[in-house]
């Protein structure tokens, strides 16, 4: 049998870093300025990405504190996927996300009613190229 050798093979968190620096890439060319990246709150966990999202015009702008949840999946591209990056947000993770950034709000003062919402990027890499497939941004992906 034929077995076809992947060009690149990335370990689990160096696929992690890179779909984080694309997520990153991504939020920066619509214009938005990342406050933290990997941002560890002690043993309750990690937020991927903190970004400040303007909108409006001045006098009226507007900023948005944006907690970016990356969720990165070697794919190969000639098969049919029955799964996507976005399904391993659970219930369970939703809630932590949740928590994380209400514990980063009440830690830097920021008010709870303030402008702010949790995003999740997801990102395909092809797994026999290391080429980025497809991002896919859902904003306000994570309620209350």
């Amino acid at each position: 049998m034929f077995h076809v050798k992947r060009i690149v093979d990335y370990k689990t968190k160096e696929t992690g870093n890179i779909g984080e620096i694309t997520a990153s890439n991504f939020v920066i060319n619509r214009k938005y300025r990342i406050i933290h990246r990997n941002f560890h709150i002690g043993r309750y966990g990690e937020i991927d990405i903190i970004a400040q999202e303007n909108s409006g015009f001045w006098p009226f702008l507007r900023k948005t504190n944006v907690f970016i949840e990356v969720k990165t999946l070697k794919i190969d591209p000639g098969k049919v996927r029955d799964f996507i990056p976005e399904m391993h947000i659970n219930e369970r993770k939703s809630q932590k996300l949740l928590n994380l950034a209400q514990i980063y709000l009440s830690r830097n003062g920021i008010p709870m009613d303030s402008s702010w919402r949790i995003d999740v990027i997801a990102v395909e890499i092809d797994c026999f190229t290391g080429n980025i497939l497809n991002i896919r941004h859902h904003k306000n992906a994570i309620h209350l």
